[in-house]
């Protein structure tokens, strides 16, 4: 719970003094990166995956500044309300803060949201 806690108060997005800079840049000094002197790290498939997204970055959609027709409105607002898709909705953004390699929520907010939902909200719908 204290680790939670810890998180949520983190100074999340205050600026680091030069002094502080300054002592990291020197523990940094010396280290090899992870990547120095590899070779072959990526297969063809990773290659070509970053290739084909580097070559689409700058594009515009095919439909950025068009406006939605009404019928199209409808369509998309069905879609949403379906069950399965807000399920999926609900599951891929919370899978989005969740950090697989440290089987822990990553961001503040979040952790903040779902507590405040176990606490309160969850006993209250039980009943």
């Amino acid at each position: 719970m204290f680790k939670i806690l810890k998180i949520i108060l983190a100074k999340k997005g205050e600026k680091l003094s030069e002094e502080t800079r300054q002592k990291i840049s020197q523990s940094k000094k010396g280290q090899v990166a992870w990547n120095k002197g590899r070779t072959g790290i990526y297969s063809e498939e990773t290659k070509k995956k970053m290739s084909v997204s580097q070559f689409k970055k700058g594009m515009t959609p095919h439909n950025k500044g068009k406006k939605a027709t009404e019928d199209e409105k409808k369509k998309m607002s069905k879609a949403m309300n379906r069950p399965e898709v807000k399920k999926k909705l609900s599951e891929s953004f919370v899978l989005g803060f969740f950090n697989s390699a440290t089987n822990q929520i990553t961001s503040a907010p979040l952790l903040s949201i779902l507590m405040i939902y176990e606490i309160f909200l969850k006993p209250i719908r039980a009943k």
